[in-house]
């Protein structure tokens, strides 16, 4: 997990342990700070871990690709070697 993303959620957490404190013993003023503070950290943290999970996604297939043309330029490479005269025709 990213540093960032594990962050923001910390964050998010803490704010929301904060808000629920205070929302049954605490000062109201901590309660309506941390409630409205609460919404925009979860969005921003659903935002970072969509990115991450779509960087995540995208990565993979590309390194699968980049694996397959490599190992097939290294058969194209073994071929000429071998048979220099058929890349000479």
């Amino acid at each position: 997990m990213p540093r960032r993303l594990f962050t923001l959620l910390a964050i998010c957490v803490a704010d929301y342990l904060l808000w629920r404190w205070s929302s049954a013993s605490g000062p109201q003023a901590v309660a309506l700070v941390s409630g409205l503070a609460l919404l925009p950290l979860a969005l921003a943290g659903l935002v970072l871990g969509v990115g991450t999970l779509m960087r995540r996604v995208r990565r993979k297939p590309a390194r699968a690709a980049s694996g397959a043309r490599s190992a097939a330029a290294v058969e194209v490479h073994q071929e000429t070697v071998e048979k220099p005269e058929r890349v000479a025709a």
